[in-house]
């Protein structure tokens, strides 16, 4: 999961809510298809770096096109959400897939209108504070939770299905290149362009970093033991 620093809302949205705000129909399904919800996607790609907050997925801005590989998300649903709520940019991210695709079998889609008010304690959003280190990946690119008492951790991977075989896949395929090399100076050296990574994020970002930072202490303390 990636972290998210919420900014500023774009202006074209704050112009959309001044100017809909006393609308009977008030609310999300009246803000698509306007161009301040084509401005609000622009402004999440850009906030996340291009990657799927909840699959690390790189995606793209390809706006009312078929090849688009992102859509909006509410981090909670429109279904548990006031018209206002559904309209707030705290309340958005941009995840996989895009409008006109199928839907996979893990994140955005997959958690349908969970989770509801009072289920919301259960699930670790990626506005949460420290959230990339409540989950745990190997060079499988299989997902745990960091902590075994860390419940809505366990359940966050459930509803997203962030433990599917398709995205699983998908992860352990970004680090086979990767985890080829033992060279711990190219490998620290890969870690550090992470870590330097602005505006556009590399794909599974926080999942590769992670499990190159076990390589490079497995690697070492080899090393170590060696000498």
């Amino acid at each position: 999961m990636q972290r998210i620093e919420k900014r500023a809302e774009p202006p074209e949205l704050t112009q959309w809510r001044n100017e809909y705000r006393n609308d009977p129909n008030f609310g999300y399904g009246l803000l698509c298809g306007k161009e301040a919800h084509a401005a609000v996607l622009r402004s999440l790609l850009v906030e996340q770096g291009g990657i799927c907050a909840y699959t690390g997925i790189a995606i793209r801005d390809k706006v009312g096109t078929r090849t688009a590989t992102a859509h909006i998300e509410h981090i909670f649903p429109q279904k548990h959400c006031s018209p206002a709520e559904s309209v707030s940019y705290d309340n958005l991210l941009a995840c996989y897939p895009g409008p006109n695709a199928a839907a996979p079998n893990f994140g955005a889609t997959f958690k349908k209108d969970w989770p509801s008010a009072e289920e919301r304690m259960h699930f670790v959003s990626p506005l949460t504070q420290g959230c990339e280190e409540r989950f745990k990946f190997n060079k499988r690119g299989e997902i745990s939770a960091a902590r075994a008492d860390d419940q809505p951790a366990k359940q966050t991977i459930l509803r997203l299905g962030l433990d599917s075989t398709g995205l699983t896949r998908l992860r352990e395929a970004a680090m086979v290149p990767l985890l080829k090399q033992t060279n711990p100076k190219q490998l620290r050296s890969r870690l550090n362009a992470i870590e330097r990574e602005r505006g556009t994020f590399s794909e599974f970002r926080f999942v590769v970093r992670q499990v190159l930072t076990q390589r490079l202490k497995q690697i070492e303390g080899i090393r170590k033991t060696t000498k």
